[in-house]
Protein backbone atom coordinates (compact mmCIF):
# COMPACT_ATOMS: atom_id res chain seq x y z
CA UNK A 1 0.00 0.00 0.00
CA UNK A 2 1.24 3.48 -0.99
CA UNK A 3 0.62 6.29 0.77
CA UNK A 4 1.11 10.05 -0.46
CA UNK A 5 2.67 13.03 1.45
CA UNK A 6 -0.67 14.50 0.19
CA UNK A 7 -3.16 12.37 1.82
CA UNK A 8 -0.49 12.48 4.96
CA UNK A 9 -0.45 15.73 5.73
CA UNK A 10 -4.13 16.96 4.66
CA UNK A 11 -6.02 14.14 7.04
CA UNK A 12 -3.61 15.86 9.84
CA UNK A 13 -4.30 19.18 8.69
CA UNK A 14 -8.10 18.25 9.14
CA UNK A 15 -7.34 16.40 12.55
CA UNK A 16 -5.89 19.19 13.50
CA UNK A 17 -9.63 21.31 13.23
CA UNK A 18 -9.96 19.88 16.30
CA UNK A 19 -6.84 20.44 18.43
CA UNK A 20 -6.76 23.32 21.24
CA UNK A 21 -4.23 24.12 23.09
CA UNK A 22 -0.82 22.36 23.70
CA UNK A 23 -1.48 19.68 21.09
CA UNK A 24 -2.76 22.58 18.31
CA UNK A 25 0.72 24.09 18.80
CA UNK A 26 2.80 20.50 18.33
CA UNK A 27 0.10 19.40 15.61
CA UNK A 28 0.80 22.59 13.46
CA UNK A 29 4.79 22.85 14.46
CA UNK A 30 4.74 18.86 12.99
CA UNK A 31 3.34 19.76 10.28
CA UNK A 32 5.06 22.66 9.37
CA UNK A 33 2.29 25.17 9.18
CA UNK A 34 2.47 27.48 11.98
CA UNK A 35 3.43 30.38 9.32
CA UNK A 36 0.44 29.80 7.97
CA UNK A 37 -1.79 31.01 11.19
CA UNK A 38 -5.49 29.70 10.75
CA UNK A 39 -5.25 30.00 6.33
CA UNK A 40 -4.11 25.89 7.02
CA UNK A 41 -7.50 24.90 6.47
CA UNK A 42 -8.82 28.10 3.82
CA UNK A 43 -6.09 26.90 1.96
CA UNK A 44 -6.85 23.41 1.65
CA UNK A 45 -10.23 23.90 0.86
CA UNK A 46 -9.18 25.91 -2.49
CA UNK A 47 -6.95 22.89 -3.29
CA UNK A 48 -8.83 19.98 -3.04
CA UNK A 49 -11.36 22.33 -4.98
CA UNK A 50 -9.03 23.15 -7.44
CA UNK A 51 -7.62 19.08 -7.73
CA UNK A 52 -11.14 17.99 -8.04
CA UNK A 53 -12.40 20.41 -10.89
CA UNK A 54 -9.45 20.52 -13.47
CA UNK A 55 -11.08 19.91 -16.50
CA UNK A 56 -10.45 16.56 -18.88
CA UNK A 57 -8.83 15.27 -15.77
CA UNK A 58 -10.76 12.46 -13.14
CA UNK A 59 -9.32 13.42 -9.36
CA UNK A 60 -11.19 12.46 -6.64
CA UNK A 61 -10.00 13.25 -2.91
CA UNK A 62 -11.74 11.34 -0.11
CA UNK A 63 -11.14 11.73 3.71
CA UNK A 64 -12.73 11.18 6.35
CA UNK A 65 -12.43 10.63 10.00
CA UNK A 66 -14.50 8.10 11.72
CA UNK A 67 -14.22 7.64 15.61
CA UNK A 68 -15.42 5.45 18.63
CA UNK A 69 -18.61 6.01 19.41
CA UNK A 70 -17.22 6.11 23.18
CA UNK A 71 -16.00 9.72 22.21
CA UNK A 72 -18.89 12.53 21.50
CA UNK A 73 -17.79 14.53 18.42
CA UNK A 74 -18.35 18.34 18.80
CA UNK A 75 -21.02 19.13 16.04
CA UNK A 76 -18.75 22.40 14.50
CA UNK A 77 -15.89 19.89 14.02
CA UNK A 78 -18.37 17.93 11.90
CA UNK A 79 -19.34 20.67 9.76
CA UNK A 80 -15.89 22.67 9.30
CA UNK A 81 -14.52 19.06 8.40
CA UNK A 82 -17.27 18.89 5.64
CA UNK A 83 -17.09 22.90 4.66
CA UNK A 84 -12.78 22.89 4.38
CA UNK A 85 -11.91 19.74 3.27
CA UNK A 86 -15.38 18.23 2.16
CA UNK A 87 -14.96 15.07 4.50
CA UNK A 88 -16.76 13.09 6.59
CA UNK A 89 -16.26 13.03 10.30
CA UNK A 90 -18.61 10.47 12.39
CA UNK A 91 -18.73 7.98 14.49
CA UNK A 92 -18.08 4.36 13.38
CA UNK A 93 -20.39 1.72 13.89
CA UNK A 94 -18.12 -0.92 15.85
CA UNK A 95 -21.19 -3.49 15.59
CA UNK A 96 -21.87 -3.37 11.58
CA UNK A 97 -22.90 -6.31 9.75
CA UNK A 98 -19.17 -7.18 8.28
CA UNK A 99 -17.35 -5.64 10.78
CA UNK A 100 -16.56 -1.92 11.49
CA UNK A 101 -14.37 -2.02 8.48
CA UNK A 102 -17.52 -2.06 6.09
CA UNK A 103 -18.76 1.37 6.51
CA UNK A 104 -14.79 2.70 5.69
CA UNK A 105 -14.34 0.57 3.18
CA UNK A 106 -17.39 1.43 1.31
CA UNK A 107 -17.13 4.93 2.37
CA UNK A 108 -13.58 4.44 0.29
CA UNK A 109 -15.10 2.66 -2.81
CA UNK A 110 -18.03 5.27 -2.74
CA UNK A 111 -15.20 7.83 -2.84
CA UNK A 112 -13.00 6.54 -5.30
CA UNK A 113 -15.89 5.79 -7.73
CA UNK A 114 -14.67 1.76 -6.90
CA UNK A 115 -11.03 2.17 -7.80
CA UNK A 116 -10.20 1.54 -4.38
CA UNK A 117 -11.97 -1.30 -2.77
CA UNK A 118 -11.63 -3.48 0.52
CA UNK A 119 -8.94 -1.64 2.01
CA UNK A 120 -8.92 -2.23 5.42
CA UNK A 121 -9.45 -6.57 6.08
CA UNK A 122 -11.69 -7.43 8.20
CA UNK A 123 -10.99 -7.67 12.02
CA UNK A 124 -8.29 -4.53 11.55
CA UNK A 125 -10.55 -2.68 13.21
CA UNK A 126 -10.75 -3.49 17.10
CA UNK A 127 -14.60 -3.50 18.44
CA UNK A 128 -15.47 -2.38 21.40
CA UNK A 129 -15.28 -6.23 22.55
CA UNK A 130 -11.28 -6.22 22.06
CA UNK A 131 -10.46 -3.55 23.97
Amino acid sequence: MVYSPYSVHSVLAMTSLGARGKTATEMKQALGITSLADNTHEIYKKLISDMNSVPDVKLNTGNAIFVNPAYEIVPQFVADVESKYFAKAGNIDLSAPGGPEEPINTYVANATGNMIQNLLPKGLVLSEHHQ
